[in-house]
């Protein structure tokens, strides 16, 4: 499985794809990692790479060969389209964060409407969640990127609890126990058992 997660700096993009990573590797699973970003500590562009098949032997997911892509704003998996594919899954966190060449006037941010149209001549599975609402009242937006993971959980070809022990491996141990009521929220989304 090709997978690529993207968002800015700050949005706990390397956190969500290591812990996928994790996950992996905790099941004795192949998994092959890799980051591109920009200045990603100023809130530039972050995109990781995540392959899970044995017969992969480069880290970067190929042209047309995403599986899965998830953002966490709105705009980034613009920058991606090379990557994806008529049967790609791509979820979409509906956030809207200004880049700086928007707040210097030197550019326009699409509209939520034309940023989903074009997206939506990429793929035809297209999911826009608000995963930032869900993460807000359980300790912050910070949360959304593992509310995402819990969303995403039944589409990954990995146990749940392994994704959960990644997570609790991976986080500072004040944090642990909020991520994983994060990731279970993320899950009844996806479940319908809540509203995003």
């Amino acid at each position: 499985m090709n997978i690529n997660i993207c968002g800015v700096g700050g949005q706990g993009v390397l956190f969500a794809s290591k812990t996928l990573a994790g996950a992996f590797l905790l099941e004795d699973r192949p998994v092959l990692c890799a980051e591109t970003h920009g200045m990603s500590q100023r809130g530039g562009f972050l995109l990781t790479h995540l392959r899970t098949d044995e017969d992969a032997i480069a880290p970067l997911v190929p042209d047309r060969a995403c599986d899965l892509m998830v953002s966490f704003e709105l705009l980034e998996p613009m920058r991606q389209t090379a990557l994806l594919s008529n049967e790609s899954r791509v979820v979409v966190n509906d956030l809207r964060i200004v880049p700086l060449p928007v707040t210097l006037g030197l550019a326009e941010y699409p509209s939520r409407k034309d940023i989903l149209e074009c997206l939506g001549r990429y793929t035809k599975r297209l999911e826009v969640v608000d995963l930032t609402a869900a993460a807000i009242p359980l300790g912050g937006s910070i949360l959304a990127n593992v509310v995402a993971l819990g969303y995403l959980a039944d589409g990954i070809p990995v146990e749940t609890k392994s994704i959960k022990k990644s997570i609790t491996e991976g986080s500072p141990e004040r944090f642990a126990a909020t991520n994983i009521v994060a990731f279970e929220a993320g899950m009844e989304i996806r479940r319908g058992t809540a509203k995003p």
